[in-house]
């Protein structure tokens, strides 16, 4: 079972298969992780949430979520040189740890609630999904049809705002370094189910990648 960090603890989650979590990109966060002030790292591997948004482009997959993990697997065999040169104290989790963990049906049943009795919760996680679909389309192909697609990302949003927002603030982990900006279901999710029983301590690292691929932290 993961169990929560120290208070001077960072969280560096991983999406396989996307060039900023590979080789030299990874390689540079890491260095910066060890440049910082932290005292430990738990670094979370999000790959069988992965199996929603296969669904959109592979739906002809028998086994969405061993694909999934598949695809974690991989990216484990071809990174962990780079883990290894984490120099402060570290811990690997896979995303099914999280989904197993005994807080993760109560938190998803209060969020659920949410969207369901929560006009405006509810549109923050369909534009988040549109947004996404939308992305990804332009990209990707989609393999079922739009609002099939939208489905999928909400769901996908669901499982993991319950983990990274109400669970990780139960765990009192606050420093979460990812590259993208916070979504706006994402922040929807603090403002109503973290804010209220957990206070307002969470340090959204965002991170700005510079010639060189160098990295920056912003808030």
């Amino acid at each position: 079972m993961v169990e929560a960090l120290s208070k001077h603890q960072v969280v560096l989650l991983i999406s396989p298969g996307y060039d900023y979590h590979e080789s030299n990109k990874l390689s540079a966060i890491i260095n910066l992780i060890n440049k910082s002030n932290f005292s430990n790292c738990l670094v979370v591997i999000g790959d069988t949430n992965y199996r929603h948004t296969l669904k959109i482009s592979h739906p002809q997959c028998k086994n969405l979520y061993e694909k999934a993990k598949e695809i974690g697997d991989h990216w484990l065999e071809r990174n962990i040189k780079f883990l290894d040169l984490i120099k402060i104290e570290n811990t690997i989790s896979r995303w099914q740890e999280w989904l197993d963990h005994p807080d993760y049906i109560l938190q998803r049943e209060k969020l659920d609630r949410h969207y369901e009795n929560n006009a405006i919760f509810r549109e923050a996680f369909e534009s988040s999904a549109e947004e996404f679909v939308n992305r990804f389309i332009k990209h990707k192909s989609a393999h079922i049809p739009l609002d099939e697609a939208i489905q999928a990302s909400i769901e996908y949003l669901k499982e993991e705002c319950t983990i990274i927002m109400p669970m990780w603030a139960k765990q009192s982990i606050n420093t979460i370094i990812y590259p993208n900006k916070m979504l706006y279901a994402m922040n929807a999710v603090y403002q109503e189910l973290v804010i209220p029983d957990y206070g307002d301590s969470l340090h959204w690292l965002t991170l700005r990648f510079k010639r060189y691929t160098y990295p920056e932290m912003i808030g």
